[in-house]
């Protein structure tokens, strides 16, 4: 499995699909443009052993095709996971809560992050936590979403969503393109084929409407009355690994030509 598209492509991909907002893109785009190596710099210097500086915080820098920690240099596809968020609330235009947070994990097992939970006297450093969580996610997409696709194609069966109640089931995706739990088996595909299956989608039924999170997964095995996707339809957000990435690898298996195994 491979994806051909450039990160501008993908860049605007997310911003489509509401992952990221415009602030957010038009910052990514600006670092993807002074990432991008002139002619005249790869003639004059064509080893560049980190890339450009992208972004600084606290003892954290993140180049172009490094990762530096506490002065530790890590090749930018050695994070194997990235996560993050951002939120703020305010009552009457007045800020009540602000919380910035990146956290990734290396080939070697080591986790790092960072986080920011001032209100008022750090707006610099939530954007430069925020921007980093966002270039870093960019940066390593491909090589995440490498991983994944190799990891399954050797197990077989991957569990991508892992229940903390009772009441749920743990949610697997095999390398043939099924969505498995104990009580039922969904070919991707087919559920496509049939427009039950989507991500971030918006389900109806009688009487109301309601949007989800943009990375929610929703596959059922049937169109359910009048053609609304059923209740009965497997709604989840994968939590064993990067959101992302999975999301990306349903959508590719999912499509009638693509095959991993």
């Amino acid at each position: 499995m491979s994806d051909q598209r450039d990160p501008v492509t993908i860049l605007k991909a997310r911003l489509a699909s509401g992952e990221i907002d415009a602030d957010e893109y038009r910052q990514l785009l600006e670092l993807l443009q002074d990432a991008e190596p002139s002619k005249a710099e790869m003639g004059s210097n064509p080893r560049v052993p980190h890339g450009r500086l992208l972004v600084e915080v606290d003892n954290i820098q993140l180049f172009e095709r490094t990762i530096v920690i506490e002065g530790e240099v890590t090749p930018i596809t050695e994070v194997v996971s990235v996560s993050g968020m951002s939120s703020s609330q305010s009552i009457n235009f007045i800020p009540m809560d602000k919380r910035s947070y990146v956290g990734f994990t290396l080939a070697s097992g080591k986790f790092f992050s960072l986080s920011e939970d001032r209100t008022l006297f750090a707006p610099a450093r939530h954007n430069a936590i925020r921007l980093l969580h966002s270039a870093l996610k960019q940066l390593t997409f491909h090589s995440r979403l490498t991983r994944i696709a190799t990891l399954l194609r050797q197990e077989g069966r991957l569990e991508i969503f892992h229940p903390y109640s009772e009441k749920a089931e743990a949610i697997f995706l095999t390398n043939t393109g099924q969505i498995e739990t104990a009580s039922k088996t969904i070919d991707l595909k087919q559920a496509k084929k049939d427009g039950v299956f989507g991500v971030g989608v918006e389900s109806r039924s009688l009487g109301y409407s309601r949007g989800h999170d943009t990375e929610e997964v929703v596959v059922g095995e049937k169109k359910g009355p009048m053609g609304f996707i059923p209740g009965t339809a497997l709604r989840f957000k994968a939590n064993k690994y990067d959101t992302d990435v999975v999301n990306a690898l349903l959508q590719w298996m999912s499509e009638p030509s693509n095959k991993l195994a």
